[in-house]
């Protein structure tokens, strides 16, 4: 049975695999080699994708096991997919997150509006002086007014047909920051299973918090960033302000930021490394933003975490606090 477990590992969303990862998911990574000479994977370099057959072997061993997922196929950037998986079980394994759900989305896409450009966005001026100028443009301006902060839980949602129409009738774009892994935490899952859905939650954020994690390109570890890279910084922070402006305000009134038992609900951006040394220098580099990168969007923590860091870790702590207390890295958090 290793093996038909080991080939269902290579669905959609996991598309490659390699001996470290299988094992990391709890199977046995002899199997890969075995499927390989079956002719159901192929070896690339350092990881495996499924072949033709394997497609094929993979959708009748989903059905016989009645599992609904697609098959995956050799994406663009196979190391960077490679790199998402990894970075997925080390974080599912590090915490139990106990009497809750992990629920982990790879590749998520957040949706933020209007679709400004960088100049539009945010301002930099000599230094380490940040302005974000969302706020002044026009659309921004005219949303803000049409959609207000709630003032209570019984605040009545605005309707989604209708907003969508607004934005038509305004031609006001929607664009989608991706993620290479969005994380939510479903704390206490038998206590809020029962609680009705909220008619704007189309992304299923209500009674959780949410990890919002971002592999650290390359050019973000080096020694001295430059401006253009410190821009590229903003320019993800930036959108991801404005995707959390119309979750509060729009998709999620009033129960974004708390949840049905007026508990506090998180949103933490993570930049993820491969190394300590790696995190310990994004973390110097970006510090002295530090708060300016958060202050329009409380509440919102902004931490670097480092995949060595997660790898070398022994124990599984109780929750994701404990877990980020051991081992993450606070660029800005909120008070």
């Amino acid at each position: 049975m290793s093996g038909e477990a080991v080939l269902l590992l290579f669905d959609a969303r996991h598309p490659c695999w390699n001996e470290e990862t299988v094992s990391l998911a709890g199977e046995d990574p002899h199997a890969l080699p075995a499927l390989e000479r079956e002719g159901l994977l192929i070896k690339e370099g350092a990881f495996y994708v499924l072949s033709d057959a394997g497609v094929q072997r993979f959708r009748s061993e989903a059905a016989l096991a009645y599992y609904d997922a697609a098959p995956g196929t050799t994406p663009k950037d196979p190391r960077k997919m490679l790199r998402r998986n990894r970075m997925e079980l080390l974080l599912r394994r590090s915490f139990l997150g106990r009497w809750g759900l992990k629920e982990p989305r790879p590749g998520a896409c957040l949706p933020w509006f209007p679709s400004l450009t960088k100049e539009e966005l945010f301002r930099r001026e000599t230094g380490d002086t940040l302005t974000w100028t969302y706020a002044e443009h026009p659309s921004v301006r005219l949303l803000l007014d049409r959609y207000p902060l709630p003032g209570n839980a019984a605040v009545v949602p605005p309707n989604l047909q209708e907003m969508r129409a607004f934005l038509h009738t305004k031609d006001i774009s929607v664009s989608h920051l991706e993620l290479d892994l969005l994380l939510l935490q479903h704390y206490d899952f038998e206590q809020y299973m029962h609680v009705p859905p909220h008619p704007n939650d189309e992304l299923g954020f209500r009674n959780t918090d949410r990890l919002y994690c971002r592999l650290a390109p390359p050019f973000l570890t080096g020694r001295n960033l430059h401006r253009d890279e410190m821009d590229a910084v903003c320019w993800d922070i930036g959108r991801l302000h404005l995707f959390l402006l119309w979750q509060r305000r729009v998709f999620l009134p009033w129960f974004f930021d708390r949840d049905t038992e007026e508990q506090d609900a998180i949103n933490w951006w993570f930049w993820i490394t491969d190394t300590e040394e790696e995190a310990l220098v994004l973390q110097r580099n970006l510090m002295p933003l530090g708060e300016a990168l958060i202050r329009p969007a409380l509440p919102l923590d902004l931490w670097v975490l480092s995949l060595e860091a997660l790898s070398t870790r022994t124990a599984r702590e109780e929750t994701f606090w404990d877990l980020f207390a051991e081992t993450a890295h606070s660029i800005a958090r909120t008070q």
